[in-house]
Parts: C-alpha cells; sequence; structure tokens
C-alpha cells in the first residue's frame, strides 16, 4: 500500500530547518516564484545536488504583437544539507540561474570536462598516457597531482546549448545509484 502525501505533509525548502522529522522524511517541495513557472524535464542529481530547469511564460500582458512566446527558463540547483545531527544542520542552499535561452529548456547534463594539464604532473601537456593505458611515471618527475587539483575539475552543467558552472567537483564521491519501486 502506498500512503498519499499532501504538501502540508512535506518540508518546505525555503525553509528546511523548521520543518518536522516526519515532514522531511517525507520529501521537499519548491514554490516556484515566476508567473506561470513549471518544470517540464527531468531532474539530475550528482554527488548530491539536485539540478533541474524551468520554463516561466511571458505575462500575457506584456505581448503586443503576435510573436510566439518562448518564455523565459531557469536552472535550480538545490545543494545537500549536512547530516542530521551534525553542527551545520540547516537549510538547503537553492542557487537560481536565469539562463539565456527561450523555449522549453532540456534536462540538465553535468559534464566532466578534461583538465587542460597533462595527466603526467607536469603541465606542459607533453608525454601525455594515451587514453586506456597504464603509463609509469617519468624517473625524477613528480607525477601525483596537486592536492588542490579538485578546484581545477570542476563540471559544467549543460542545459541545450548553453552551459554554466557550478559546485561540483571531480573529487566529490561520484557513484551511479538506482531505485525503483515494486
Amino acid at each position: 500500500t502506498y500512503k498519499n502525501i499532501a504538501e502540508a505533509d512535506m518540508a518546505n525548502g525555503d525553509n528546511f530547518s523548521s520543518a518536522s522529522n516526519t515532514q522531511k522524511e517525507n520529501g521537499t517541495y519548491y514554490i516556484l516564484s515566476g508567473y506561470g513557472e513549471k518544470v517540464l524535464a527531468p531532474s539530475v542529481t550528482v554527488a548530491d545536488n539536485i539540478l533541474f530547469t524551468s520554463y516561466r511564460p511571458e505575462d500575457a500582458t506584456s505581448s503586443s504583437n503576435c510573436d510566439a512566446d518562448t518564455g523565459n527558463t531557469r536552472l535550480y540547483q538545490v545543494s545537500p544539507i549536512a547530516p542530521s545531527g551534525s553542527s551545520d544542520e540547516g537549510d538547503r542552499t537553492l542557487e537560481i540561474t536565469d539562463l539565456a535561452q527561450g523555449g522549453i529548456p532540456p534536462n540538465p547534463v553535468v559534464l566532466f570536462p578534461p583538465s587542460d594539464s597533462g595527466t603526467d604532473g607536469d603541465d606542459d601537456g607533453d608525454n601525455q598516457c594515451p587514453p586506456g593505458e597504464v603509463c609509469e611515471c617519468p624517473e625524477g618527475q613528480d607525477c601525483d597531482p596537486p592536492e588542490d587539483s579538485c578546484e581545477e575539475l570542476k563540471a559544467i552543467t549543460a542545459i541545450g546549448a548553453e552551459t554554466v558552472g557550478n559546485s561540483i567537483t571531480r573529487c566529490d564521491q561520484l557513484s551511479r545509484s538506482y531505485w525503483r519501486i515494486n
């Protein structure tokens, strides 16, 4: 059997810390602020960050010609909250980015572009190890990546032909997970 969950049974994402534990367990919702705004594409979850796009039609009173209404689009990124009981427990972080494209946006795709430096530890890009092969570090060279190299390996989010930066790094624990309801 399934339990019917109403909006009042879930945590409001704008005030997550004041919700009851039962509401938090039942799920989180956000009220979209734009006139007629709606989510029309699937969300993507990467490294505990939830990304989704929305479409907002133009206000009917703002158009004075017969052109098609391409509306406006947004990208939402919901960052995770700290685990229950930690000192950082609080509201989720919601980042909203207005996109340049109009029309109904596709779902976001998170990409990890290769770094500009070579894989042999030096930054001149020569002596790169071919993909799929295991290569030895040349004698006398330090091939370990610098400890702060995660900052250089940030991901980008692609929405159609538009790209937007995000706070996800390749250093996050990434794993593909699946679930289903029996």
